[in-house]
């Protein structure tokens, strides 16, 4: 069994099911928004508009505003809809991702375990105006401290700087975390930039998927989060 001081995790598609949650959000700005569209169209579209905007972000090429400025501006034009006023809509559809929010079956649990034998933190890559209430509504906030949002901290994985931040607010020495998350770019790529070890979340965890070059292998592969029971 492993044995380590301090879990870091990762938010959405580790511990949140983002999307479920992005799916409700998404149909209720359809029929606020774009009842003209159909759905299946609407969400399609926003979907590929949106990852391709956040795999940007990750890759340092423009800032998280930018992502809420283009995402449903962009999604209106490939619909040859008017463009919406963005921070209306924004603020609207962050607001739904919040109240939506819900975690992975076994989630909760988990953590309540965990904390009785380590310090449990977060990073996520995301804006404050959906992060923050999401920890509170899911009840994740009890066991996360601290919880760094890049948005609040001027500063996203895979930087090393927001992991740094993390172990120097904890007091907890880089060999002694773990990094928990979904995503080889911006969670394995920023706990090894960092010198930390890190286990990989999800569909990624499920097969032997290739470890991307340059980076190392995780210390551990699980299915979903619940598969961390038993391994530490």
């Amino acid at each position: 069994m492993l044995r380590y001081r301090l879990l870091i995790f990762d938010i959405d598609d580790t511990l949140v099911d983002f999307g479920a949650s992005q799916r409700a959000a998404l149909a209720d700005i359809h029929a606020s928004h774009y009842p003209q569209a159909a759905p299946d169209s609407f969400a399609r579209i926003y979907t590929e508009v949106n990852h391709a905007l956040w795999a940007e972000f990750v890759r340092g090429e423009i800032v998280q505003e930018e992502i809420r400025r283009r995402r449903f501006t962009e999604t209106a034009h490939r619909l040859g809809l008017p463009v919406p006023d963005w921070r209306a809509i924004g603020d609207a559809y962050e607001d739904a991702l919040a109240a939506h929010a819900q975690l992975f079956d076994g989630a909760l649990a988990l953590l309540e375990s965990l904390a009785t034998r380590y310090r449990l933190a977060a990073i996520t890559n995301g804006l404050t105006r959906v992060q923050r209430p999401k920890a509170q509504r899911t009840g994740i906030d009890r066991f996360l401290d601290p919880y760094l949002i890049s948005e609040h901290e001027g500063v996203a994985k895979p930087s090393s700087e927001i992991f740094r931040r993390c172990l120097e607010r904890t007091g907890i020495a880089v060999t002694d975390a773990l990094m928990i998350g979904d995503s080889w770019e911006s969670d394995g790529r920023g706990a090894a930039q960092t010198g930390m070890d890190f286990c990989l979340v999800g569909a990624n965890g499920n097969r032997a998927s290739a470890t991307p070059p340059g980076l190392p292998e995780p210390v551990l592969r699980v299915a979903s989060i619940t598969g961390l029971a038993g391994k530490l």
